[in-house]
């Protein structure tokens, strides 16, 4: 996956990632990207109630005073 990534390739397919695919995520498309994602998730799901632990594992989508962690995945 690495070398595709390098060749300009990408972890997805129609139908997404995949669970397995969710590491090479951040070599893809940076951290900087990864926690606007994480962002957005936390906007719209403000209670981690939408695919929980799906990209964002549940101790990483917010800590107290509802700030998300800076740490990627």
């Amino acid at each position: 996956i690495e070398k595709v990534i390098q060749l300009g390739g990408t972890v997805s397919a129609e139908h997404g990632i995949g669970k397995i695919k969710v590491p090479f995520l951040e070599m893809m498309y940076g951290p900087k990207v990864i926690n606007e994602m994480r962002a957005l998730k936390l906007a719209l799901d403000p209670t981690n109630i939408l695919g929980r632990g799906n990209i964002f594992k549940d101790s990483c989508h917010s800590r107290e005073g509802g700030n998300p962690v800076p740490h990627v995945f």
